[in-house]
């Protein structure tokens, strides 16, 4: 499956090497420079977030070492639940309620929404649609940080 990724900001190598390190004290394994410089060729792309996400549910999940390409699978898994949990979030913020003639029936609405996930699963999502889900990535991440703020600051006051 080759998605588009929503991640902006590449994993650095030092980023790289630090979740290595994370990963190799859980299975008593000490990568060399060139193992650490292999993982870094194929797994540059992603970011530190997705890639610590992947290691922690790998070490939850398994017994042994894992290979780059369980690394990748793991985290293009995780690329993809996410632009699903974006496109709930659209739709709860009412992106497809709406066209260029104004409000849409809720059926309507929720035919839009069955559209984007049907383009998401057969990896055809159109460029707006793309851009769209980036958009709304940085709202729903920014939604998220306001929540826990306001949480932290409610159990301070208690």
């Amino acid at each position: 499956m080759n998605l588009k990724k929503i991640e902006v900001i590449k994993i650095t190598k030092e980023e790289l090497v630090k979740g290595l390190t994370y990963l190799g004290m859980a299975y008593n394994k000490k990568y060399t420079e060139q193992e650490c410089s292999q993982h870094y060729e194929f797994l540059k792309e992603y970011n530190y977030a997705t890639f610590v996400e992947a290691i922690k549910k790998i070490i939850k999940t398994s017994k042994f070492l894992p290979k780059i390409a369980d690394l990748i699978e793991i985290m293009e898994n995780n690329i993809f639940r996410k632009k699903y949990e974006i496109l709930d979030f659209m739709y709860e913020q009412g992106y497809f309620k709406y066209c260029e003639f104004g409000e849409i029936t809720p059926l309507k609405e929720k035919e839009n929404y069955d559209k984007a996930t049907y383009w998401l699963e057969n990896d055809n999502c159109p460029s707006w649609l793309e851009r769209d889900i980036k958009k709304y990535y940085k709202m729903m991440t920014q939604n998220l940080l306001v929540n826990k703020e306001q949480k932290l600051l409610e159990s301070g006051e208690k």
